[in-house]
């Protein structure tokens, strides 16, 4: 029996079905908090902050191998029967426009039930998300069963339900797609009246993980491949349908979540939930449920590398965790990865940069 379910859904304003507990099958260990899981993540992180990126490696290949299985979406469908996306590709090559909307989110133009929408590429987004008037227009076939719990990056509920769609992007599709179905105002913003962006929703990471995705923001292009096994080496694993990968801030080792969702890069503050003291700034955070002032520590001048690329931020904010510290530490935002090109293979385990001057 399914009792619970996780996703995380990081946006400018991310979202996340609250951690509680689950159980399906031969893989009945408790997933959330406390649990075999949550051990093998915690050690995982300290194994890695302290220089052992072998030992971080290995733990964290367990915890990916479950999620490699589609366990995620049966958690969330509420269902240990619902099959994962099927992903299909054209003999040329599965290459599509992109461009950036005024949130700073790369967008493409896609098909949902063959219906013309319009996407956010969201690598931080644990389900991909439709809204609730392109759930009309595609005819989105609802999933049964208990809704999922939604927060916000507030900590704010937000409504959503689960469908699912058969989303086409040139030369690739990718059929019996689970996706959240949100409110319009959720994944849009206005501000004195005029509207800053507007999404009909978002492609996330159960989608674009099936594929080896090549985001060229120089070109101004994406293109989806079949996934390269094996590779030489790892430095991106899947945890809580989530891109983990290595990197350093001024030369510490830390795990970072992947998210062109995100405009800005970030750091989670040290010491975890309640580590906001003596904030130095405050930012306008917005999420699905509104925005609000939110205070921040930052940070000048912060050397961060990652997957070979090394850039010097004048700028770096630490945020407070919203309950328990997190396995990754940064968030590698637009400001980071949107520099030249980026390739995800999260069959392979790969994240590659290419070069950025800072």
């Amino acid at each position: 029996m399914v009792r619970a379910a996780a996703c995380l859904l990081p946006l400018a304003w991310c979202c996340a079905v609250a951690p509680l507990a689950a159980e399906v099958g031969r893989s009945a260990a408790v997933l959330w908090p406390g649990g075999a899981r949550d051990v093998a993540l915690a050690q995982a992180w300290q194994r890695a902050g302290a220089g052992d990126a072998a030992g971080a490696r290995s733990l964290l290949a367990g915890v990916a191998e479950s999620e490699e299985k589609g366990l995620l979406a049966r958690l969330l469908a509420g269902d240990d029967t619902l099959p994962a996306a099927e992903l299909r590709f054209a003999p040329r090559a599965a290459r599509t426009l992109l461009r950036t909307a005024r949130n700073g989110v790369p967008i493409v133009d896609a098909t949902i039930n063959g219906v013309a929408v319009e996407l956010g590429v969201d690598t931080g987004a644990g389900l991909s998300v439709i809204t609730e008037s392109t759930a009309r227009r595609v005819a989105a076939r609802s999933l049964d069963g208990p809704r999922p719990k939604v927060l916000d990056s507030l900590g704010e509920g937000v409504e959503a339900r689960l469908a699912i769609v058969d989303l086409a992007l040139p030369g690739v599709e990718f059929r019996g797609l689970p996706v959240l179905v949100m409110r319009d105002e959720n994944l849009s913003a206005r501000v004195l009246g005029v509207t800053l962006f507007a999404f009909d929703g978002l492609l996330g990471w159960n989608a674009l993980g099936l594929a080896r995705v090549e985001l060229d923001f120089d070109r101004g292009e994406m293109t989806l491949r079949p996934t390269r096994a094996p590779c030489d080496g790892r430095n991106l694993w899947s945890v809580g349908s989530k891109p983990l990968v290595e990197a350093a801030v001024d030369g510490v080792p830390t795990l970072a979540l992947v998210d062109t969702g995100a405009r800005r890069s970030w750091l989670v503050a040290a010491g975890g939930a309640g580590a906001e003291a003596a904030p130095e700034n405050s930012r306008l955070v917005a999420g699905a449920s509104g925005a609000r002032v939110v205070g921040v520590r930052t940070r000048e001048d912060v050397r961060v590398a990652a997957a070979g690329r090394i850039l010097a931020m004048r700028t770096l904010d630490e945020r407070p965790a919203r309950d328990r510290v997190p396995l990754q530490r940064a968030t590698l935002g637009m400001d980071f990865v949107g520099r030249g090109a980026a390739v995800l293979d999260r069959g392979c385990g790969e994240f590659a940069l290419s070069p950025a001057q800072p």
